[in-house]
């Protein structure tokens, strides 16, 4: 879609209000220097507007939604895995480009990328605010800390010149470390997250466990991070580290358990300390179905979605996964798909308990890709949420754990980040792909 200049005019919209368990009839919509100016009862045909013709957009028959929200990306490592090593280069910026593009197309306007070099990530996040780059904004935590040796093992502190170019991936501390002195740097380069790796066990490979942050490391992190005004988003797949990481008072659990049900409480922490869960049902579903992956990756659509060089590595890594015999680098395909029951029965005893939770993807992570927030959406719904329980995971839930609270809200001031759709989201969520425009910051993008 082009770009609309100036002020908008949205005429005979449905608005849906996700903080109301009603939606507001049909209403006009000025945007007015990117914030919503006026929400005004629905005039006649002939009812002169305050903004030229090209500035109006017909609502009438549609649906207004806030903007989404994917609270789990990876938009700069989007290929890496332990079969491959990729390194930085030129086809990887033009497939970062058509990252960011595939989000508007399911109205997608935030994101939050956690694991990328602070450097990069940050010049990224200045290109798609001046709208150099079409695509969401972008909240985002820089590099991963973890012990030393620690999860990802296969990604290693890049060394000397490569570091002070584009910014570590991964952070290695002890005991020894100076974490102010990373968390104010993170902070003053735009960081809002840290994200810390916290896994231990990577299946049936065979190989020994990985070494995790102590007890009393882990909570000098959350401690340090917190008072340096940072948020802390830990990767945690394991029921033992999750009771963990919900004592330490982190500010969102990113996965689910996978090697069993979580407990009461674990799930009593959690509430108590109003964590926020981003569970990546879907893509725990893509690495159970990895066949599904591997059939998309020869279509049509995959090669307006990829560069040749990405699916040159996605391909053949693909279809080694999918093979359900196979032992890779993790585990294989059956190990998987008995973890992905799993983190369904949790996803629905969180549901049950009344866990905040919130959308994201793990898109980037191969087996997931950008754009799929939808599918994640719906992987909530059919974890027992309500169709309006699930877009507030991608909406009012994503907000408050971004702190974004003010930008998605039907309310004169606020920030108008809208999406158009031509069918009711409430009736069916496949109709979230029916999108007509996405408006960031008062903008069609």
């Amino acid at each position: 879609m082009s770009l609309l200049a100036g002020d908008l005019y949205i005429r005979q919209v449905n608005l849906l209000d996700f903080s109301r368990e009603d939606f507001v009839g049909e209403m006009d919509i000025w945007v007015k220097d990117g914030r919503i100016h006026k929400i005004l009862p629905s005039g006649p045909p002939s009812q002169a507007l305050p903004v030229s013709s090209d500035q109006v957009i017909d609502g009438s028959d549609r649906y207004l939604i806030p903007g989404l929200i994917d609270c789990h990306v990876h938009l700069i490592s989007p290929f890496y895995s332990p079969d491959v090593e990729v390194k930085l280069e030129g086809w990887m910026l033009k497939q970062i480009k058509k990252n960011l593009a595939a989000f508007p197309r399911v109205g997608v306007t935030w994101v939050r990328d956690l694991l990328s070099p602070i450097t990069l990530i940050s010049i990224l996040k200045r290109l798609t605010e001046t709208g150099y780059l079409s695509g969401p904004d972008i909240v985002f935590s820089g590099p991963i800390f973890s012990t030393i040796g620690g999860y990802p093992d296969y990604l290693d502190p890049l060394p000397g010149l490569s570091s002070i170019i584009t910014g570590q991936m991964k952070v290695e501390i002890d005991s020894s470390t100076d974490l102010d002195r990373y968390f104010k740097f993170l902070s003053k380069m735009g960081a809002t997250f840290i994200k810390v790796g916290f896994q231990k066990e990577l299946g049936l490979s065979g190989l020994p466990p990985l070494p995790l942050l102590s007890p009393s490391m882990l909570d000098k992190v959350v401690k340090r991070a917190h008072a340096n005004h940072l948020k802390v988003a830990i990767h945690v797949c394991e029921k033992q580290q999750i009771l963990q990481a919900a004592e330490s008072g982190v500010d969102s659990i990113e996965h689910i358990a996978i090697d069993g049900i979580l407990d009461d409480r674990c799930f009593d922490l959690i509430l108590d300390k109003g964590i926020i869960m981003v569970p990546t049902l879907h893509c725990s579903y893509r690495f159970a179905h990895f066949e599904t992956t591997s059939d998309y990756l020869h279509s049509p659509q995959a090669s307006e979605r990829f560069e040749p060089k990405a699916l040159r590595i996605l391909r053949p890594i693909s279809r080694k996964w999918s093979q359900v015999s196979v032992k890779h680098r993790f585990k294989d395909v059956k190990s998987y798909r008995r973890e992905y029951d799993i983190n369904q029965k949790n996803a629905r005893i969180c549901v049950e308990r009344g866990v905040t939770l919130a959308t994201g993807t793990d898109g980037g992570a191969f087996s997931t890709f950008m754009g799929d927030t939808i599918e994640e959406i719906k992987n909530l719904y059919r974890a027992g949420l309500s169709r309006l329980e699930a877009l507030k995971t991608a909406t009012l839930n994503a907000a408050q754990l971004l702190s974004l609270e003010d930008r998605l809200k039907f309310t004169e001031g606020c920030r108008a980040d809208l999406v158009l759709l031509s069918q009711n989201p409430l009736k069916n969520l496949d109709n979230l792909y029916k999108v007509e425009y996405t408006i960031k910051n008062g903008r069609v993008i």
